[in-house]
Parts: structure tokens; sequence; C-alpha cells
């Protein structure tokens, strides 16, 4: 192993409605308007929220799918550009992939 300790983590699927909440609270909307949003998120990752489903929100942030309106004062998103957005099934290669884009110090 080189050193290095490995670690194993059992990732467990959250509930729709634990995610809806997450969202709501992220957002800062009800949570019957966060109602589609919330279940595209927990269908394109699985419920894995903590690894991976706050990540997927914060990329589409990053990737303009999601964004806040000052004028309104509110976030908005697009449920069709963010339904076609492809995923990828594997968590471990989705977190990878991000921390490459991470600065290097």
């Amino acid at each position: 192993t080189h050193g290095v300790r490995l670690v194993s983590l059992k990732l467990i699927a959250t509930e729709k409605e634990s995610v809806n909440s997450l969202i709501s609270v992220m957002l800062c909307k009800p949570p019957n308007l966060c109602k589609p949003l919330s279940t595209l998120v927990h269908s394109k990752t699985g419920g894995l929220v903590f690894l991976y489903a706050i990540d997927f929100l914060k990329s589409l942030q990053e990737e303009g799918m999601i964004k806040f309106n000052l004028k309104n004062r509110e976030w908005e998103y697009n449920l069709n550009e963010i339904r076609q957005r492809k995923v990828p099934i594997d968590v471990v290669h989705h977190l990878s992939e991000r921390m490459k884009k991470m600065p290097k110090n």
C-alpha cells in the first residue's frame, strides 16, 4: 500500500424527501417548489446526497444551469437542460474528475 491508508465508506442512498429538504434549504425556496428539481437530482445521483448530490448541484451552478437571479432574488434553473446533462454513474469517477479541476495548491 506504499504507506497509504485506505478507508472504506459505505454509501447509503438518501430518501427523496431528504433530498428535497436539502435543495429547499440550499435554494431558499419552499419544498413544494423544489420537488421537480429534487426528484431529478435524486434520480441522477441515486440519492447519494453527501458525496454526490451536493457536488452535482455545485457543478450545475458552475456550469450556469442553476443561477441566482438578482432582480427576482431567487435561484433559477431549467429542468430540461439539467435532465439532458450526462452524469457519470460511478460516484468515485465523478468525484475524482471534480478533484482534478481543483487548484493545485
